[in-house]
Formats: C-alpha cells, structure tokens, sequence
C-alpha cells in the first residue's frame, strides 16, 4: 500500500468516526437537555428582590409624661394647701396679749408651724421635679410625632421663670428673719410679715415649677427635632424623575 492510500484511509475513518459520534449525541436526551440548559437564555429570570435597608428609624416614645404633669399639679396643689395651712394656723394660734411677742402665744406657735412648712417644702421640690421630668418627655414625644412648637420661646420663657421663681423663694426665705423686728412692736407687724413671706415662697417654687416644665419641654423638643429632621427634594435627569429624602434620625 502506498503513502497516498494510507492518508486518504486515515481521512475516511475519521469521517465516519465524527459521524457516529453525532448521532449518538442526537439519540442522547440527557446530553441535549445538558446543552439546552446551558444554552437557555437568563434575560427573562425575575431580578432578585433588594436587600432591606435600616434606614435607623426610632418610634416614637410609648409616654407622653401625662402622668408626671399631673404629678407635678397635684405636688403643687399640696404645697399650696400646706403652706394655706400654715397661714390658718397663725392666724388662728397668734393672738398676743400684750406687746411682748416673746410672751404670746405667736412664738409658741411656731413648733406647730415647722410640721407643716417641711411638708410643704418637699410637695413643691417634687413639684418641680415632676414637671421637669414630664416636660422632657413631652418634649421627646411631640418632637418625634412632628408637632410644631416654638422650642427657643419655651427654653427663654422657662428659663426666665425658673430665675424669677428662684429669687423670690430666696427673698422671701431671707425676709423671714425681719419679722425679729416685729417683738416689741404690734401683732399686725408679725403677722403680715409671715403671711407675706408665706405667700412668697409659695409663689416663688410654683413660678419654678412651671419654668421647670417648659425649659425642659423647649430642650427636649428642639434636641429631638433636629435628630427627626427630614428633607424632600426633587430630583431630575434624562432617564428618571422623583423625590429625594434624606433626614437625620
């Protein structure tokens, strides 16, 4: 056999090889859904669904301090009550015979004054304690809820009666020691002494106590504001139109 046959035989038995081959491919199911699925177009597959985003949301507080604002009235209302008393009391116990205070009845009075000024005392600090409280979390609640408020009139007007009702208190407290110059003078001198320094300590923690109140809400208020602040704002280009929002939370 020559050189020519043997390469022309070589190239006939390659032919039917590669033609066996895919005939047998053709009669194979397997191989055709293998090629088929491989070949398969993915165009069409639904886009997987986006990733939750935390976009660092607070709820808004469950309380609203209700409860420690009425707290803080009725502490207020005993403390009005107890230092009424203590005016009652004078009045009805001071009864000077004489110009001698000393020898009167007033200064016996004054052991059954203490039991109802230190009561007094401790209803109009947790009074004041109570309204601050409430106030902070009235101010936490409405800022988060998006009420309105003016936050810097409170804060100045709060802090303003906080100062006013703090010098009055202490006036008050110190002109109680001028009622000394009244002995040996009249009992109408001694008693309106202590009915109006009485009155101004009252007054002075009840003008604290709503200072209190407010200062707290105003700064409260205006802290949370700026932390639930948000911002809308359009945004336009060729291939899309919408909003934008972005805020701090």
């Amino acid at each position: 056999m020559t050189r020519t046959s043997l390469v022309a035989s070589t190239a006939v038995l390659v032919s039917l090889l590669a033609t066996s081959a895919s005939a047998h491919a053709d009669d194979d199911p397997w191989a055709n859904a293998t090629t088929d699925a491989s070949t398969e177009d993915t165009s069409s597959a639904p886009p997987p669904p986006p990733a939750a985003v935390d976009t660092g949301t607070r709820p808004a507080p469950r309380h609203r301090g209700t409860g420690m604002i009425a707290g803080a009235a009725v502490a207020g209302g005993i403390g009005i009550a107890l230092n009424a008393g203590r005016i009652g009391w004078h009045m009805s116990t001071c009864r000077a015979v004489d110009r001698d205070l000393l020898r009167s009845s007033c200064f016996a009075s004054i052991w059954g004054d203490v039991f109802l000024a230190v009561p007094a005392w401790f209803a109009n600090m947790g009074s004041i304690g109570l309204a601050a409280g409430g106030g902070v979390m009235r101010g936490r609640w409405e800022a988060a809820t998006g009420r309105k408020r003016d936050a810097r009139k409170m804060i100045v007007t709060g802090a303003v009666l906080v100062g006013v009702g703090g010098a009055v208190y202490i006036t008050s407290a110190l002109a109680r020691f001028a009622t000394v110059g009244c002995y040996g003078s009249s009992l109408g001198c001694y008693r309106g002494m202590y009915i109006g320094t009485t009155v101004g300590v009252q007054v002075g923690l009840s003008t604290a106590a709503a200072g209190a109140g407010l200062l707290a809400f105003g700064d409260q208020y205006r802290r949370r504001a700026r932390r639930y602040s948000v911002a809308v704002a359009p945004q336009l280009s060729r291939e899309y139109a919408g909003l934008s929002i972005s805020g701090r939370f």
